[in-house]
Order: C-alpha cells, then sequence, then structure tokens
C-alpha cells in the first residue's frame, strides 16, 4: 500500500491550503442555503406605488377612484411647477402621474370610458404598468355598474366594496401545508460544492504523481499498473470520505432533527452518490492536467456547467424542453431531481425513484472511472 500512503503524506503537507478551501467551501454552503430558503417565502405583499394624483372631477366617480388608489398605494399631490415635477419622476419620488379632469364623472356616465383620463408614468419603469393596471381594472368594474342602471353614487360604492376583495395566494413549494425544511436548503447546493472541493483538493496529491521523473520511476517499479491505480483510486477515495465527513457532522451539528429522520439519511445518501461522482471526475482532471491552473479551470467551467445544467442554480422546469433533455445527461440532474422529492416523502417505501437516481450517478462514476484507466492505459503503452 505504498501508493495509497504517499497519498496521505502528500496531503499531510498541503494541509493548510485543504482546511483553507474547505472553510471557504463550507462559508459558500451556508450562503447559498441561507438565501435560498430567505428568497422561498411563503408571505404575499402587494406593491406599493408612489402615485400622484390631481382630482379635478367634481362628481363622484373621480373621488371614488382616488380612494380606490389610496388603499394599495402612496398617493402623493403633484407638485405645481413643471420642473419640480421632472424632478420627482426622475428620481422615482412619483412613479405615476393621474389627472382626472372636470367632467370625468359627466363623460363616464355618458359611455365615453376611452382617453378621459390623463395618466404618466416614468419611461422604463415597469412597477408604473402596475398603475395602469389597476386603474383600467377598477373603471372596467365600475362601468359594469353603471352600465346596469346604478346611479354614479351607487356605481362607486359597489365597485369599492368588489375591489376590496382580496384573493388567496397559494404557493407551489409547500406539500400539503408543509414547508421546504431548512435543511433542504443545505443539500440543494451541495453538487457545486462537492464538485470544485474534489477536484482543487486532490490536484495537490495527484499533480505529484502526474511528475514525468516521478510517473516514469512508477513505472518501472515491479508494481503493476493496474495495482497502482487502484491505491491511487483507495487514496482518492480516502480524500473524498474525509470531505464528506466533514460536511456531513456540519449538518448534524445544525440540523440534528433532520438528520436523524428517514429524510435525513436519503439526504445524506443522495450527497455520497454525487460525491462518489465528484470523485470520478477529480480523478480524471488529476490523472490528465499539467498544472494548478488547468484543475483550477476544470473545477470551475465544470463545477458552473454542471450546476446550471444539472437543475443547481437554474430550476429543472424553468427551462424548456430541450434543455430538460439534454440536463439527464448532467449527473447533477439526478441529484437534484433526488433532493427535490426526499423532503416531500414519510416512508422508505416511496423512496423508489431516490434509489433509482442513485444507481443512476453510480453509474456515472463507474463509466467516468473506466474511461479515466483507459486513457491512463493508453498513455502508458505510447509512453
Amino acid at each position: 500500500m505504498q501508493v495509497f500512503k504517499a497519498f496521505f503524506k502528500i496531503l499531510n503537507k498541503n494541509k493548510t491550503a485543504m482546511i483553507v478551501y474547505m472553510i471557504i467551501y463550507l462559508a459558500l454552503t451556508f450562503m447559498f442555503s441561507f438565501n435560498g430558503q430567505k428568497d422561498d417565502t411563503s408571505d404575499f405583499s402587494q406593491v406599493c406605488m408612489e402615485i400622484g394624483v390631481d382630482n379635478r372631477d367634481k362628481g363622484e366617480l373621480g373621488e371614488a377612484l382616488v380612494s380606490y388608489l389610496e388603499k394599495k398605494n402612496d398617493i402623493k399631490e403633484i407638485p405645481k411647477e413643471r420642473e419640480k415635477l421632472l424632478d420627482a419622476m426622475y428620481y422615482r419620488n412619483i412613479q405615476y402621474v393621474l389627472i382626472i379632469p372636470e367632467d370625468f364623472t359627466e363623460k363616464f356616465l355618458a359611455g365615453q370610458r376611452e382617453g378621459v383620463l390623463d395618466g404618466t408614468m416614468v419611461p422604463g419603469n415597469n412597477t408604473a404598468y402596475l398603475a395602469k393596471m389597476e386603474i383600467d381594472e377598477f373603471l372596467e368594474n365600475l362601468g359594469m355598474y353603471v352600465d346596469s342602471g346604478y346611479e354614479a353614487e351607487e356605481a362607486a360604492k359597489k365597485s369599492l366594496d368588489t375591489m376590496s376583495k382580496e384573493s388567496k395566494v397559494n404557493f407551489l413549494n409547500v406539500e400539503d401545508g408543509e414547508e421546504k425544511p431548512a435543511a433542504a436548503y443545505y443539500f440543494d447546493y451541495i453538487p457545486y460544492i462537492f464538485l470544485c472541493i474534489m477536484v482543487v483538493s486532490l490536484s495537490s496529491v495527484l499533480m505529484v504523481f502526474n511528475e514525468k521523473n516521478l510517473d516514469a520511476r512508477n513505472r518501472c517499479s515491479a508494481m503493476s499498473f493496474f495495482k497502482r491505480n487502484i491505491q491511487m483510486i483507495l487514496g482518492s477515495a480516502g480524500i473524498m470520505l474525509l470531505e464528506y465527513g466533514i460536511f456531513m457532522l456540519v449538518a448534524w451539528i445544525i440540523y440534528p432533527g433532520y438528520m436523524k429522520s428517514i429524510r435525513g439519511f436519503l439526504s445524506m445518501g443522495n450527497a455520497l452518490a454525487f460525491m462518489l461522482v465528484c470523485l470520478s471526475i477529480a480523478f480524471l482532471a488529476g490523472r490528465q492536467a499539467k498544472d494548478d491552473a488547468q484543475l483550477n479551470m476544470v473545477a470551475n467551467v465544470i463545477g458552473l456547467a454542471f450546476s446550471f445544467l444539472g437543475g443547481v442554480f437554474v430550476p429543472i422546469d424553468l427551462m424548456n424542453q430541450g434543455m430538460q433533455k439534454v440536463a439527464k445527461f448532467v449527473p447533477s440532474y439526478w441529484y437534484v431531481n433526488s433532493n427535490n422529492n426526499i423532503w416531500k416523502i414519510k416512508s422508505l417505501s416511496e423512496a423508489g425513484d431516490i434509489y433509482r437516481n442513485w444507481l443512476v450517478m453510480l453509474a456515472f462514476a463507474v463509466t467516468i472511472f473506466a474511461f479515466t484507466l483507459m486513457i491512463n492505459r493508453l498513455k502508458a503503452r505510447k509512453s
């Protein structure tokens, strides 16, 4: 086991750099998981806009329109001087300007509904379009009561009552009244972290074995090519288990209740299955790269590509059908698919799809390992 022992001797010499990388990536994991939990809220709030209103109408309908708008928005007085008004709109102190003419009620009751109001919004301000939508919605509702024969005062009252009713908002991230647990966010972004840290941490070790003179001396030794590579795989697996154990230990410390449950067990298994894929990729990159710069580039390129295509950073549901088909050829897709289902299940009998995803990830790992050994064998024959 000379090669296996050499692995950890080299790792021990570079332990300071590895500890620094672990701290950095753990910090990234916490940042990603915290942001995910913060964004995934079940609260809904109405957008409040700053609307400048000049109500010149002498009837009831203009007053009713202002009453409706001030329930959801901040109504401000329009500056009389044009320069001050332009400044207020430029600095977004007023997002929408509404002028209600003197004969608004008279024209509206007479059936003139288009062009009776003078509204101006800040160019490029998408929020201001909501103000126009609210006004149009209220006028449409008001018009139905007027056309039904109601007097202006009664029509305004009924419109305000109707528009005051609120709709219930249901969120897709709630399953049977149960929100996504905080621990699930910890495991959401692990694919990117695991892949990067495996490639970077193995680089210091594998780069030593890739050194030209040392590699030539190893090939001349009595140890067979197959035995040498097996020990290198075992050494890489030892580093993998060390890093995996640290991340799982942190999860146990922060989320003990979740980790003791069936979901915690499945999350650990899902992370381990993907960690094997990361190990195979790191082993391939470490054996082929020429220097640390190449390995760092591989870590970032593959990490980001797998995270975006596999659904770590961008939800799979937001991708078109073509991209969803391509994503199935990325190992992180199967990890994300399992992770999205783990927190919803209540017993191991419901985890059939999750076990299937693990097998797919293991198949990826074995294929990449076999490909790496084949390339190394071909290189050995040529040299």
